[in-house]
């Protein structure tokens, strides 16, 4: 029956090749860097962020309806890419976007019968008891058909400065099984390879 899956059915599909991770986490559920809960892949969190711009005079506005969100991102914010070793830091009531190191692929069943699959995103509990929110946290659905690293908006509601470095765990994935096989729709920001939206490098 569809439904949520285990850690033991994410991996049946992955060697299966219904589902890709790449990198995929190594396949342990012990230790402080577990790959995978029982019912969840761990994701890691790459180098490339982008941090809005602060209006020097009045507010910059945006329109949903009339503007492109990856052109308004690229003109309105500052990609800032962090050695491997690197650090930065999210103040109290900041946004920075971010995306994992892992591409998620949903590839479309290839043969009547196959299953299809989609997943959420959600934070760790870790990370959200302190105010911390580290995740799609208005679109945590990740649509079947999606190839792309998972673009993350990154919120620091608490009241403490927030430390993030490339390669610490920061969200989980949660994969369900589709009910039928669907009409494969890509969205705008399919084979997204920056947090912008855009193809690779095209944030400023």
């Amino acid at each position: 029956m569809p439904g949520h899956l285990s850690n033991r059915a994410i991996w049946e599909a992955l060697d299966a090749g219904h589902i890709r991770i790449t990198p995929e986490p190594a396949r342990t559920i012990e230790g402080a860097r577990p790959g995978y809960d029982s019912d969840a892949v761990n994701l890691t969190l790459d180098k490339v962020f982008l941090r809005p711009n602060k209006p020097h005079r009045g507010r910059i506005a945006f329109d949903p309806d009339r503007w492109d969100v990856k052109q308004f991102l690229a003109q309105n914010a500052q990609k800032i890419e962090l050695p491997d070793d690197g650090s930065i830091m999210l103040a109290p009531g900041e946004l920075l976007l971010a995306q994992t190191q892992e591409v998620i692929s949903f590839p479309p069943a290839k043969n009547e019968g196959d299953p299809s699959y989609t997943g959420y995103v959600f934070g760790r509990s870790t990370c959200a008891r302190c105010g911390f929110t580290a995740a799609s946290f208005d679109a945590p659905c990740i649509h079947h058909g999606n190839d792309q690293k998972i673009t993350l908006e990154l919120v620091n509601a608490g009241s403490w400065t927030i430390v993030l470095r490339p390669g610490m765990l920061i969200c989980q994935l949660v994969i369900e099984q589709l009910v039928g096989r669907p009409e494969c729709r890509l969205s705008q920001f399919h084979q997204q390879g920056s947090p912008c939206g855009g193809k690779e490098n095209t944030c400023s």
